[in-house]
């Protein structure tokens, strides 16, 4: 499993969510800021437990960065801007029925995410670090310098 997307935020809000589909029992990833604001990567595993990564540095602000989670049957791993930054040995990810996933909010709408989230990807598959790099040089070429500013509000 991979999870790539670009995000820009505007405060440290502990428990903003980028994207989750996990609802109590159901679902299967989390990408969201963790209780003291830090990015944190979790999945459920096929024995229902919840594991998780943390950056170790906050995210700055206003600033577009990539940040991709992946899960194979091994490890799970988040990287910012093409880096690794957070790895954890890991079981297989639990397969998911939940067809809904929820941008900027978990299921109960109570973790917004302050900020915005852009061009979101989802892979059957878990990247390699070298296919993720080069996600973040495509990235890079395709803006000039990456996502600088944000987009306008309308």
């Amino acid at each position: 499993f991979t999870l790539a997307v670009f995000i820009y935020l505007e405060s440290q809000t502990p428990g903003g969510t980028v994207a989750t589909n996990i609802r109590g029992a159901e679902g299967n990833f989390v990408l969201a800021l963790d209780d003291k604001g830090q990015l944190q990567a979790t999945i459920r595993d096929r024995n229902g437990q919840l594991r998780s990564v943390t950056g170790a540095a906050f995210l700055p602000l206003r600033a577009w960065r990539l940040i991709v989670m992946t899960a194979d049957a091994d490890h799970l791993r988040m990287y910012v801007d093409g880096q690794l930054v957070a790895s954890a040995p890991c079981a297989m990810m639990a397969a998911s029925t939940s067809e809904t996933v929820w941008f900027g909010t978990d299921a109960e709408g109570t973790r917004l995410w302050d900020g915005r989230i852009d061009e979101l990807a989802m892979f059957d598959k878990a990247l390699s670090d070298s296919e993720i790099a080069g996600l973040h040089q495509a990235a890079l070429a395709g803006s000039g310098e990456a996502k600088m500013e944000p987009h306008p509000r309308e």
